[in-house]
């Protein structure tokens, strides 16, 4: 009996009778465990990249609500200074033919992001309307909210400044003050 050595990489090692029905099947079964492989990687690349493309929507969605927040603002204030006698012409970027720019068509139905006419009133609960956000929040936004933060707690008040030191250190005076306890 005479043998066949085939080498066909990591896939398959082995010492089989010579017999080409057996190694065409054997040979096609090695190749379609490759096949396998190889479409088990796409799809597992496929999954990572429709997820960036979502997180990315996500992102996009956020700054659409962002915008429309910003808008509405430029809108009262617009108006509140035209009730004041100024009269300011809106920005370039406001009007609704900018819209197509950012991904909808000037004939759809106004979105999150269009300026409204009337004041909006928001509420801390208010959600309605709004998709649930479940990407987690970047650095940047952190960095920015502490850095809002810091901002908020330094004063230029001196008086306030001395005050809040003074508490700080529990009422105690420096060894440097000008008044000594006996």
């Amino acid at each position: 009996m005479s043998v066949l050595v085939l080498d066909l990489g990591s896939t398959f090692r082995g010492i089989l009778p010579k017999g080409r029905a057996w190694v065409a099947d054997v040979l096609a079964m090695a190749e379609e465990e490759a096949s396998v492989e190889d479409w088990r990687g796409a799809v597992a690349e496929l999954k990572q990249v429709d997820q960036t493309i979502e997180e990315l929507r996500q992102e996009l969605r956020q700054f659409e609500i962002r915008r429309g927040i910003i808008a509405n603002r430029e809108a009262l204030l617009r108006q509140r200074l035209a009730a004041a006698g100024q009269v300011v012409t809106p920005p370039a970027g406001t009007n609704e033919s900018t819209k197509s720019t950012f991904g909808g068509a000037s004939d759809e139905a106004p979105s999150e992001a269009s300026p409204s006419r009337e004041p909006v009133m928001f509420n801390i609960d208010d959600d309605a309307g709004y998709p649930k956000i479940t990407r987690p929040t970047s650095l940047e936004d952190w960095e920015q909210g502490l850095e809002m933060l810091n901002a908020a707690g330094q004063t230029r008040d001196r008086a306030a400044s001395l005050r809040a030191h003074w508490l700080m250190n529990g009422g105690k005076t420096s060894g440097n003050s000008p008044v000594r306890r006996s």
